[in-house]
C-alpha cells in the first residue's frame, strides 16, 4: 500500500492485492486489484491556454485475472482480462466560457474494459517470435484510444548478426468521442538488422514502414493543438557502431 499527499492531489491511498496459483507445471493463474491516480500535469494546470488550476486528481481501481501457460514446441501463451473503474478522467473538453474553445477538464466516472492475449515462442539457431492481440473498450471516450491491435515480431540471430522484423495492426480507432471521426484502419512494418564487421565495429540497417502506409493517428499536443497527423512513410537509417 502507498501513501501520499500534496497540494494538488490530496491525500491518495493506493493499495494493491494479488495472487498467483499454479496448479501444475507450466501453468499459473493470477489476479490483481489495485487503485492508483494520476496528478494533473503542470501544462494541464498552468502553462497553456487549455490549462485549468481547479483540475482533480484523475483516480481508478484496476482489476486483473489472468492465465500464463507454457505449451509443448517452445511456446508460451498469456491471456489476461481486464477493468479500470475511475472517477475524474481529464480530457480537453468544450469551454463554457471560451476563449480558449477547449479546456482540461474532469469528466467525472468512466469505465474501461479490455482483453490481451500473446504468443510467444523460442526455438533453437537463435529464432524467436511472437504475436500479441489487445482489444479495449472505452465506452464513449473513444477519442485517441485504438480499440484493436494487432503486434508481431520475428528474430533471428546468428553469431554477431541479428535480424528482427516487427509489424502492428491498430483498427477500430477514432479522432472524436462516441465512436465518431473514425480513422482508417493502417498496418505498419519495420526491418532492422546489425552484424559486426571487424573488431568492435558493427553495421547496422533499419527500414521503417516498408510497406510505405499511408496513415494518420491522433496526438494531443501542449497548447491544445489536438487532432489528426500523418505519419512518416518509408524511411532508412544505417550507421556504424565502434565498441572499445
Amino acid at each position: 500500500a502507498r501513501y501520499s499527499v500534496d497540494e494538488i492531489s490530496g491525500e491518495q491511498v493506493s493499495p494493491t492485492f494479488g495472487a498467483v496459483w499454479r496448479p501444475r507445471e507450466g501453468t499459473a493463474l493470477r489476479a490483481t486489484a489495485s487503485h492508483g491516480f494520476r496528478a494533473p500535469a503542470i501544462n494541464e494546470l498552468y502553462i497553456y491556454p487549455s490549462s485549468n488550476a481547479d483540475l482533480e486528481a484523475e483516480s481508478a481501481w484496476n482489476y486483473e485475472a489472468g492465465l500464463r501457460q507454457r505449451i509443448p514446441g517452445g511456446l508460451l501463451l498469456d491471456l489476461a482480462v481486464f477493468r479500470m473503474d475511475g472517477t475524474d478522467m481529464i480530457v480537453l473538453a468544450g469551454n463554457p466560457s471560451p476563449p480558449p474553445p477547449v479546456k482540461f477538464s474532469n469528466t467525472g466516472d468512466f469505465v474501461f474494459d479490455g482483453l490481451e492475449a500473446s504468443l510467444e515462442g523460442r526455438w533453437r539457431a537463435g529464432l524467436g517470435g511472437s504475436v500479441s492481440y489487445s482489444y479495449l473498450d472505452t465506452g464513449r471516450w473513444t477519442q485517441g484510444r485504438p480499440g484493436t491491435k494487432v503486434d508481431f515480431e520475428l528474430y533471428a540471430v546468428r553469431g554477431t548478426f541479428t535480424a528482427r522484423l516487427n509489424g502492428s495492426h491498430v483498427s477500430d480507432y477514432y479522432g472524436g468521442d462516441d465512436a465518431s471521426d473514425p480513422i482508417p484502419s493502417y498496418t505498419v512494418v519495420d526491418l532492422y538488422g546489425e552484424g559486426a564487421v571487424a573488431g568492435g565495429l558493427s553495421v547496422f540497417l533499419g527500414i521503417g514502414n516498408i510497406g510505405d502506409e499511408e496513415y494518420l493517428i491522433y496526438t494531443e499536443l501542449p497548447g491544445a493543438a489536438a487532432g489528426l497527423y500523418e505519419m512518416p512513410g518509408r524511411s532508412f537509417t544505417g550507421g556504424f557502431r565502434y565498441a572499445y
